[in-house]
């Protein structure tokens, strides 16, 4: 099992044996979860906000979810996230990258190295960082 803080009591990344842990996740206070991987199913429904963006880790379009996502978060300001796939490597760190370098305006490698602090292992796929880095986010440190 494996989670990892990314913004103090409000963002967390983890793989899916964290997200199938109904009572960690009750106790650390979760309130809403994007499953980012299309192989695994939302295990509590009943009890947590969901959303799902059924990615699977090759080369598709992750930016076409970037605007679900930042509504999504948004609307649970008050609550706590918990962004999961497979592993908590790949996928969910994509989705935290693009969601944080939207929202703190920075660039990609400024994010990720954010990121790494917290999360040392996260390896978004190619296709991923070649779609996050070509993107229109950009920041002010990067010029």
């Amino acid at each position: 099992m494996s989670i990892s803080e990314i913004a103090k009591d409000y963002m967390y990344i983890s793989d899916y044996l964290v997200a199938n842990d109904e009572k960690f996740l009750t106790n650390l206070g979760i309130t809403h979860i994007i499953n980012c991987a299309k192989e695994i199913p939302n295990y509590h429904e009943d009890k947590f906000t969901y959303l799902n963006l059924n990615l699977c880790d090759n080369d598709e379009d992750i930016l076409k979810c970037q605007q679900v996502v930042l509504d999504f978060i948004d609307k649970a300001i008050n609550g706590k996230i918990l962004i999961h796939c497979a592993a908590g490597i790949s996928r969910s760190a994509a989705i935290t990258i693009m969601y944080l370098m939207e929202k703190l305006h920075l660039c990609y490698n400024h994010t990720v190295t954010y990121i790494k602090e917290k999360r040392r292992f996260i390896n978004p796929n190619q296709y991923y960082v070649k779609q996050l880095t070509e993107s229109k986010l950009s920041c002010s440190q990067c010029y």
